[in-house]
């Protein structure tokens, strides 16, 4: 789960208990020379998607695999699941823009079945009516 782009994004997106009971009880094994095995250095990883929005695994499971993930939410903005694209490191990286804008809009439009709204935050000056 702390490899692949998708179980980053569930971590990412867990609650704090959770993500303290899954760090307390599972290994950080490393897969590859580039797998994330320092609970610190997963911890700032989770942050960088939560920001973000979505998830990258880097050859963490497989030498000269690349995988993006983006988390699917309901109602209540819960993650419920994610979706992802996983290929070669070069054939996605060539097309990483184009495949994410792509990805993002489709985990947008699931979660949207789920009954998920995306609310963005009022622009500056219309919070009040005032333009």
């Amino acid at each position: 789960m702390h490899a692949s782009a998708s179980g980053k994004v569930f971590l990412a997106y867990m609650s704090e208990a959770e993500l303290q009971n899954f760090l307390n009880n599972n290994k950080l094994a490393a897969l590859t020379d580039k797998t994330i095995t320092d609970k610190k250095k997963l911890l700032a990883n989770l942050q960088q998607i939560r920001e973000r929005g979505y998830g990258i695994e880097d050859e963490e499971i497989e030498p000269g695999a690349y995988s993006l993930a983006a988390p699917v939410k309901d109602a209540s903005h819960r993650i419920v699941g994610t979706i992802s694209v996983v290929g070669s490191l070069a054939r996605i990286r060539e097309q990483e823009d184009n495949i994410l804008a792509d990805l993002l809009a489709a985990a947008e439009a699931i979660s949207h079945q789920f009954g998920y709204r995306f609310q963005s935050a009022p622009q500056k000056g219309l919070e009040t009516g005032n333009a």
